[in-house]
């Protein structure tokens, strides 16, 4: 996608198997490319459908994995997320659900925003929220009201903690999120 809309190679480069000393912040930035190209419910359609291929070339039945369309329009990001659900459904295997993913450093109104969005899905292959990005940037406490609507959804939720916080920050993700 990066070639056919005439963005910065760079961006692409960056979109590489991640090394075991490149740290986590160095690791985040690839998710760039995403958020510059799956701009539009076709292109998650596609990417969404070459993933099911994969799995499904692997043998995997079941996969639950993580999805953030990359748009702050209501509107759009339900569009988004039909066009995603429809490819999911469009063969038995393997069964697809998503996790949508709030990001450390954005504020309580945008994680309550988006936890909103992922409960509005839940029963139609949102199955959690997730909480993602460098722990340096954000703890737990702005992410808590949002955790809450999407437990009160029947969301499960998952919280990326001790990647670069160590030990403190587990402890805080299941005192503050659970």
């Amino acid at each position: 996608f990066v070639r056919e809309d005439g963005l910065d190679p760079a961006l692409a480069e960056r979109y590489t198997t991640a090394t075991k000393a490149e740290g986590l912040p160095a690791y985040l930035t690839r998710f760039a490319a995403w958020d510059a190209t799956v701009q539009s419910p076709e292109r998650l359609a596609r990417v969404v459908g070459e993933l099911r291929e994969d799995l499904a070339e692997d043998g995997v039945v079941h996969a639950e994995v993580r999805l953030r369309p990359p748009t702050d329009d209501d509107g759009r990001w339900d569009a988004m997320m039909e066009a995603a659900v429809d490819v999911a459904a469009a063969r038995a295997l393997p069964t697809l659900g998503f996790i949508a993913v709030v990001l450390r450093g954005w504020s309580a109104e945008r994680t309550e925003r988006e936890a909103r969005r992922a409960a509005r899905w839940a029963g139609r292959r949102i199955v959690a929220l997730d909480v993602a990005g460098d722990e340096a940037i954000g703890g737990f406490a702005e992410l808590a009201a949002a955790m809450l609507i999407a437990r009160e959804a029947g969301l499960g939720v998952s919280v990326h903690a001790g990647e670069s916080g160590g030990a403190g920050a587990v402890r805080d993700a299941l005192t503050l999120l659970a």
